[in-house]
């Protein structure tokens, strides 16, 4: 977390913790590019609830067109 923040440099977290920089660095990568799926499969996650409640409104409002014209059809006889 120290690296994400960037509050050390990464020479100085690798010292105190006896590591060589690149790992450091490799790990700050992947935990970045994890991140950022995370957040498109987020993103997919929303799209894909909105698209399924753009279709409950169809079918509610279908529904309601239905009734709708079976009333008028029942007023008339």
């Amino acid at each position: 977390m120290e690296v994400i923040r960037e509050d050390k440099s990464v020479a100085q977290i690798a010292t105190e913790n006896n590591i060589h920089p690149y790992q450091i660095h490799k790990w700050k990568k992947q935990a970045l590019e994890d991140f950022a799926q995370f957040l498109e499969d987020d993103r997919k996650g929303e799209r894909a609830r909105e698209a399924e409640h753009e279709k409950q409104i169809s079918e509610v409002c279908a529904e309601i067109g239905r009734l709708i014209a079976q009333l008028s059809w029942l007023k008339k006889i």
